[in-house]
């Protein structure tokens, strides 16, 4: 009892997998965090991600094992049960991951989840010029990133690993996508969309295979920081990627590389696309099926009431606000933090029904895209 901890104790951890990410690499990865907390005394039954929306309230925390696309895919759901997310990295890139300090070892998610450090990460509401929405938390863009997601989505028959780009990359360098967009941050005009490029929106600083376009983006602050480059050759945008990973951006905009760079922070980004539709991509996963010619990106801060998404930061993960406890604030047992679902079996072994709603399922949309992970 003293090894597990007083919070530990009242927790169910739903194992949610995405069985087809990693090549099948999420269900073992699941089945083995799933083993660990069960040694140690947890309730945690393994959930096949198309099974997800029959959860109830009597969740506490949300372990989802797949990509970064199957995490997204979950933000309805975590944000209804206010079940915080850890995950389990079993993707490509697992940005998710990086950015709170998440690991696939069962001990580091035990460590993580008996400390259980909690916080509310900020999200992205992507709504196009047809009304389709969803929701985001690493990035959405528009260009040569974005063209390649959706070749791969088209041509995707499965799950698929790194080569799988091979493909799609060597027809974006044979025929780019640069569209011409119009970027406005908070009503203020960025970019008027002369120039062809590239526009990133970024809630978090990480992006694909390190190079991190926007590295002061913060998850946590209510802020979305963008990023638009003036690009119209693959050699450039190709001199863009390297600067990047090679942490020197100082050879952008006026330097030796002479690409046009702009840069703001703001809550509200709207992107009017000047030419022909383009290709949109937000957390690794294309946005809709056909190209977009508008959208309006909104941050919803995690620090507003019932705002972003409930998470679980990495024992190696700093706490996001200063001087701000990072825990649970509903309801306090001896000092420590009490998940909801213990005071909603409370309230229900007293004859009580929960008020909150029960059955919340994954936006269909992403998690279409996510099995195909």
């Amino acid at each position: 009892m003293a090894g597990l901890g007083l919070k530990a104790w009242f927790l169910r951890a739903a194992i949610v997998y995405n069985p087809r990410s990693g090549r099948a690499q999420a269900q073992a990865r699941a089945r083995a965090v799933a083993g660990a907390l069960v040694a140690a005394g947890w309730d945690a039954p393994l959930v096949p991600i198309a099974e997800a929306g029959a959860l109830g309230r009597n969740v506490d925390v949300l372990v989802v094992a797949g990509g970064d696309g199957t995490v997204t895919s979950l933000l309805t759901l975590a944000a209804e049960l206010d079940a915080p997310i850890y995950h389990v990295p079993c993707g490509n890139e697992n940005l998710f991951a990086r950015e709170l300090g998440h690991t696939y070892r069962p001990a580091g998610v035990l460590a993580a989840l008996r400390a259980l450090r909690r916080a509310r990460m900020d999200v992205m509401d992507v709504t196009d010029e047809a009304g389709a929405q969803r929701r985001a938390v690493l990035m959405a863009t528009l260009g040569p990133d974005a063209s390649v997601i959706d070749r791969l989505a088209r041509a995707r028959t499965r799950a698929v690993g790194h080569a799988a780009y091979f493909v799609p990359v060597l027809q974006e360098a044979l025929e780019p996508c640069f569209p011409r967009v119009r970027v406005r941050v908070d009503g203020r005009e960025l970019s008027d969309g002369a120039s062809p490029g590239h526009v990133v929106v970024a809630n978090s600083r990480h992006y694909a295979m390190g190079i991190n376009p926007c590295p002061s983006a913060d998850a946590f602050d209510g802020l979305l920081e963008v990023c638009v480059v003036a690009q119209q050759t693959p050699g450039e945008h190709m001199a863009w990627l390297v600067a990047h990973r090679l942490r020197m951006p100082g050879l952008l905009g006026e330097g030796l590389l002479g690409v046009g760079l702009l840069r703001a922070r703001g809550r509200v980004v709207e992107l009017e696309v000047l030419g022909p539709a383009a290709p949109v991509q937000i957390d690794g996963e294309r946005f809709a099926v056909r190209p977009s010619r508008a959208l309006r990106i909104e941050v919803c801060p995690g620090r507003v009431v019932a705002g972003g998404v409930p998470v679980v930061l990495g024992t190696s993960r700093t706490d996001p606000w200063r001087g701000v406890v990072v825990s649970s604030t509903r309801g306090q047992i001896g000092g420590l933090a009490q998940p909801a679902g213990f005071r909603a079996r409370q309230r229900s072994a007293r004859g009580v029904a929960p008020s909150s709603r029960l059955g919340a399922k994954p936006d269909d949309a992403l998690l279409r895209e996510a099995m195909a992970r």
